[in-house]
């Protein structure tokens, strides 16, 4: 249809062509058979025209099949899919082009509409366009396409192409002298090439043919155009002069980092988050927690990729910098600084202080459908400033702590990530391991993904060591991962590590909950730990080892692992432990490292003892 009328068939004449066109025109649409006739004659229809259009039809059907071409109650219909022809994939093309220049994605976009240019061969229904019924859809396509190849030139000057697409602005020019973006495009080009005189010339000429030919002015985006390019003031495509004010139209972010390459499971969290998107009944603000390497932040990366279309104003991301090392936590002003500056609030409107910042911040973001993802945060303080002032923007708030004061006051819907499943990371491990090509054993995957506790992090550094030593196997690399002692230092790559992302954690608790780690992990080989054991371990009162753990499980260093009659029971995972063993052996002299784990022998075998006053109270621990 972009161009001559064409079809894969045998070679048919004007008439049935014509047919096809208007079939085409109104495809999976019933075209009655008057309209089909005016398609074959325009004027003056022979007295055995339905007769002659009854066999065009059936040679169609014959060439098409007849679930393709199909009789109705009223006419006849012609089913075709959107990629079955030029035009259908042209729109599609159109559409999809749209939507990644709309969400930040220029580039994208501006290929994808180039592609779509690239189907056409001439005006729409060439040789057919005459016809009473292609006519209007000839028209409809013919504009599509121009204001398609304005969308383009767009999107090009934009990324700062000008001098690629000046030639072929000024043939364009030419060619449809009238419309005016096109012209409005030529000046810009010309411009930001260094030729102002050549751009107010194209002006110039215009206004004259305008009012020559039609009696008119240009219309006020040109005159606009003509005083920026007088006055030297037109911005230029890396800066775009936007300020702050009423009426403005900001900027469209698309600030995400990267997905994860790989990503497997997470089903029952990823349609937690997809509840984000289901109207005004999802949270505003979800927060996701767990233990460090869990996989937090490439699950939010996931799903904000695979969901970005449903946030048309643009993507939002700041790292607090809450368990970072080598740098202080991110102030929220500075982030603000830098959110406003994505939304195009010019440097010099931005207030100096936080609070005015996140005021203006929740004006701009009122009404936009924006996605901000805040992570590694550190509390709810951190957050409320950055929270966008309502409407259909979404924030996920990403942290190893649980924050419910952001529940509270926020009303955040929190997401707590745990390890994978056995299969899950099985899965994971192969799946990056499969990429080197290697034949891959199966049971040692299994047992190289459970000494990694199943977590993210620990599994891709695992696959990244197996991907750079090709003598190894995966059986020798779990051999290597068995040895307690040397664990931790073969899940290191230096610049990312198990052992660095939970000193990261363990630098953010005070010094009795560094102890109370400490002293945890000698016992954490068992499946639970009572705080009534901790407490000995300790040598400090049940009461204060109960808040200890507590503290430990909002850190997520600790896991929940239920209750029995003694009170509550926590595990972690052997990974924290032996950085628990290792941080004890740094720090805590043999002597108290050897008294700690003899009162911790002494409570255990006390505990017939504490089973028999229990028992008369009607209460019986679980001994471990």
């Amino acid at each position: 249809m972009l161009g001559p009328v064409e079809a894969e068939l045998a070679a048919f004449a004007p008439k049935p062509r014509g047919l096809l066109a208007a079939l085409l025109a109104r495809a999976n649409t019933e075209v009655a058979m008057p309209s089909l006739i005016d398609a074959v004659w325009p004027e003056d229809p022979p007295a055995s025209a339905v007769r002659s259009v009854r066999i065009y039809l059936y040679r169609l059907r014959k060439d098409l099949g007849p679930r393709r071409l199909c009789s109705g109650a009223y006419g006849w219909r012609l089913r075709i899919d959107a990629d079955e022809w030029d035009a259908g994939r042209f729109q599609s093309l159109v559409r999809r082009g749209r939507a990644a220049a709309e969400a930040g994605r220029a580039q994208e976009g501006g290929e994808l509409l180039r592609q779509a240019l690239d189907l056409w061969r001439g005006p729409a229904f060439q040789g057919c366009d005459g016809l009473p019924l292609v006519r209007e859809e000839a028209a409809r396509l013919n504009e599509l396409r121009h204001t398609v190849i304005e969308e383009r030139l767009a999107i090009e000057l934009d990324l700062g192409r000008h001098h690629k697409v000046v030639d072929e602005l000024a043939a364009l020019v030419a060619a449809h002298p009238y419309r005016e973006r096109l012209r409005g495009q030529l000046m810009v080009a010309w411009y930001r090439l260094g030729r102002a005189a050549d751009a107010l010339a194209a002006f110039r000429e215009g206004r004259r043919l305008m009012a020559d030919e039609l009696g008119v002015e240009p219309g006020p985006e040109l005159r606009r155009l003509e005083h920026a390019i007088l006055n030297d003031a037109l911005p230029s495509p890396a800066a775009p002069a936007l300020e702050w004010r009423g009426g403005a139209i900001p900027a469209v972010p698309a600030a995400l980092p990267p997905p994860p390459l790989t990503f497997v499971g997470r089903e029952a969290e990823l349609a937690l988050l997809d509840g984000m998107t289901a109207g005004r009944g999802g949270p505003t603000v979800l927060a996701v927690s767990g233990p460090a390497g869990v996989g937090k932040t490439g699950l939010a990366l996931h799903w904000a990729w695979r969901e970005r279309g449903a946030f048309p104003d643009g993507q939002l991301y700041a790292d607090l910098r809450a368990c970072d090392d080598t740098t202080s936590p991110a102030e929220p002003g500075m982030v603000l600084d830098g959110f406003l500056r994505a939304l195009g609030v010019r440097p010099h409107v931005i207030p100096p202080d936080t609070e005015h910042r996140s005021a203006m911040f929740r004006s701009l973001t009122r009404e936009r459908g924006l996605l901000i993802i805040l992570d590694d945060v550190d509390s709810a303080a951190q957050v409320r400033p950055l929270l966008p002032g309502g409407g259909p923007s979404r924030v996920i708030v990403i942290s190893r702590h649980i924050l419910p004061a952001l529940t509270a006051l926020e009303e955040a819907r929190a997401v707590h990530l745990g390890a994978l499943t056995s299969g899950e990371a099985r899965d994971l491990l192969v799946t990056m391991l499969n990429r080197t090509g290697r034949t891959l054993d199966t049971a040692a995957a299994g047992r190289v993904a459970d000494l990694c506790d199943r977590l993210p992090l620990a599994l891709r550094i695992a696959a990244a060591r197996l991907s750079h030593r090709p003598s190894w196997t995966l059986a020798e690399l779990a051999d290597r991962l068995d040895g307690e002692g040397d664990r931790l230092n073969e899940l290191d790559l230096g610049e990312i590590g198990v052992r660095g992302s939970l000193l990261a954690s363990y630098r953010r608790l005070d010094h009795r909950q560094r102890a109370a780690l400490r002293r945890f992990a000698i016992a954490a080989r068992l499946d639970g730990v009572a705080p009534w054991l901790l407490a000995a371990l300790l040598d400090v009162s049940q009461n204060e080892a109960e808040a200890l753990a507590g503290d430990l499980a909002d850190a997520q260093l600790l896991q929940y692992a239920g209750h029995d009659v003694t009170g509550a029971r926590y595990r972690c995972h052997d990974l924290v432990r032996l950085f628990a063993l290792e941080r004890a052996e740094a720090e805590d002299p043999e002597p108290e490292r050897r008294a700690a784990r003899a009162r911790g022998v002494a409570a255990l075998l006390g505990v017939p003892r504490l089973e028999g006053r229990r028992a008369a109270a009607g209460r019986s621990p679980v001994l471990d």
